[in-house]
């Protein structure tokens, strides 16, 4: 059995192409593979720390960590257990670290980015486990201190509540002191979707060019931008395996040929 379509050789012309059965299967098996791996990618991103703040690229990393997403009891400890995985298994690879808290008021760990040791590793996880709550989501003041500083190339903010300022407000300012300069954005919401809809971290996020992770286990809400991604290339491969497939069902000819003239 061949297969056949039609495809514009020039202005009015249309040439005949012709593929085996054999090249159509091969074809429809890669397809299935690339689908598979695109999963087993998703599966990955959903583990360990990448659950809940996603995946952290940089070399200089400032972190910026809302503190109304402390709490109190066992909020506080989960939320200081995802912080330790963080640390493990991410930032401990990294070459330079910036870490604050903001609420009402900001409060850094360090004066400036540091080298990656186990020294500084270890004050970061003391530090962690002293975060107390205050009151308010002074985002826009943690900005500002955090784009003094110079050595860092990535910025990740981890909201746990609607920041005081507007989206919008908070957009501008970052779109201008990052005018030059190479900096890698990632937004994170943790477990506050229904105070920061996941709409608007996507929409914050694509205004800076950057990457939004929104993680809610109650609401089972797992999403990223590289989710997405792979959502949506998992779409078209499932899409255009199901096309190949109905070639067997239909006139090859009349299906391919519809096919590519869609």
């Amino acid at each position: 059995m061949r297969l056949c379509f039609f495809r514009e050789a020039g202005t009015n012309v249309m040439q005949k192409i012709h593929f085996s059965t054999q090249i159509i299967c091969h074809f429809e098996s890669k397809l299935s593979e690339a689908v598979e791996l695109y999963q087993q990618r998703i599966q990955w991103l959903t583990e360990n720390s990448r659950k809940a703040f996603g995946r952290i690229k940089g070399t200089g990393v400032g972190v910026l960590i809302d503190v109304s997403a402390v709490g109190s009891g066992p909020q506080r400890e989960e939320f200081q257990n995802d912080l330790m995985s963080l640390i493990d298994e991410q930032l401990s690879h990294k070459e330079k670290l910036y870490v604050l808290s903001f609420g009402i008021t900001t409060k850094p760990l360090w004066p400036e980015p540091v080298e990656v040791s186990t020294s500084t590793l270890q004050d970061l996880k003391l530090w962690v486990k002293n975060l107390q709550p205050d009151g308010g989501s002074n985002l826009l003041q943690a900005l500002k201190k955090i784009f003094a500083l110079k050595g860092l190339n990535s910025l990740v903010t981890i909201m746990g509540s609607c920041p005081d300022q507007p989206s919008e407000i908070l957009s501008d300012y970052i779109q201008q002191s990052t005018v030059g300069r190479s900096l890698i954005t990632h937004v994170i919401t943790y477990k506050c979707d229904h105070q920061v809809p996941p709409a608007v971290v996507k929409n914050l996020a694509e205004a800076l060019r950057g990457d939004y992770h929104c993680y809610s286990p109650e609401t089972e809400l797992y999403t990223s931008r590289d989710v997405d991604e792979l959502l949506a290339e998992i779409q078209k491969a499932q899409s255009l395996l199901g096309h190949v497939q109905a070639l067997r069902q239909s006139s090859p000819c009349e299906e391919l040929t519809r096919m590519m003239q869609e």
